[in-house]
Protein backbone atom coordinates (compact mmCIF):
# COMPACT_ATOMS: atom_id res chain seq x y z
CA UNK A 1 0.00 0.00 0.00
CA UNK A 2 1.36 3.11 -0.83
CA UNK A 3 0.10 6.05 1.69
CA UNK A 4 0.75 9.94 0.74
CA UNK A 5 2.07 9.92 4.39
CA UNK A 6 4.50 13.03 3.33
CA UNK A 7 1.20 15.25 2.37
CA UNK A 8 -0.25 13.92 6.13
CA UNK A 9 2.30 14.69 7.93
CA UNK A 10 2.78 18.22 5.58
CA UNK A 11 -0.91 18.89 7.02
CA UNK A 12 -0.45 17.91 10.75
CA UNK A 13 2.87 20.18 10.90
CA UNK A 14 0.56 22.93 9.06
CA UNK A 15 -1.91 22.52 11.79
CA UNK A 16 0.60 22.09 14.57
CA UNK A 17 2.18 25.40 14.59
CA UNK A 18 -1.55 27.03 14.30
CA UNK A 19 -2.15 25.89 17.65
CA UNK A 20 -1.80 27.87 20.93
CA UNK A 21 1.46 27.17 22.59
CA UNK A 22 -0.13 25.21 25.31
CA UNK A 23 -1.67 22.51 23.39
CA UNK A 24 1.90 21.25 21.92
CA UNK A 25 3.61 20.80 25.21
CA UNK A 26 0.40 19.21 26.43
CA UNK A 27 0.58 16.46 24.33
CA UNK A 28 4.40 16.32 24.16
CA UNK A 29 4.39 16.08 27.57
CA UNK A 30 1.57 13.07 27.75
CA UNK A 31 2.76 10.57 29.53
CA UNK A 32 0.74 7.39 27.89
CA UNK A 33 -0.10 6.96 24.65
CA UNK A 34 -3.99 7.03 26.30
CA UNK A 35 -3.17 10.55 27.28
CA UNK A 36 -1.75 11.51 23.48
CA UNK A 37 -4.43 9.91 21.99
CA UNK A 38 -7.58 11.41 24.13
CA UNK A 39 -5.56 15.39 23.88
CA UNK A 40 -5.22 14.76 20.25
CA UNK A 41 -8.40 13.69 19.33
CA UNK A 42 -9.89 16.07 21.09
CA UNK A 43 -8.60 18.84 18.10
CA UNK A 44 -9.93 17.10 15.04
CA UNK A 45 -12.41 18.85 13.01
CA UNK A 46 -14.28 17.84 10.80
CA UNK A 47 -12.27 19.21 7.77
CA UNK A 48 -9.27 17.07 8.97
CA UNK A 49 -11.39 14.10 8.26
CA UNK A 50 -12.38 15.02 4.67
CA UNK A 51 -8.71 15.95 4.21
CA UNK A 52 -7.57 11.85 5.21
CA UNK A 53 -10.42 10.92 3.42
CA UNK A 54 -9.63 12.71 -0.28
CA UNK A 55 -6.38 11.40 -0.58
CA UNK A 56 -5.95 8.17 -2.41
CA UNK A 57 -4.57 5.15 -0.94
CA UNK A 58 -3.01 3.05 -4.23
CA UNK A 59 -2.47 -0.76 -3.79
CA UNK A 60 1.20 -1.70 -3.94
CA UNK A 61 1.67 -4.23 -6.98
CA UNK A 62 5.06 -5.63 -6.02
CA UNK A 63 3.56 -6.40 -2.55
CA UNK A 64 0.22 -7.97 -2.72
CA UNK A 65 -0.10 -9.23 0.77
CA UNK A 66 -1.25 -5.81 1.71
CA UNK A 67 -5.10 -4.93 1.49
CA UNK A 68 -7.40 -2.35 1.97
Amino acid sequence: IDLPVNEWKSYVFQKWFLFRKSIPVTISTAETLSDIFLHSSLLLQPEDEMFLQSRPISRNKKNPKYKI
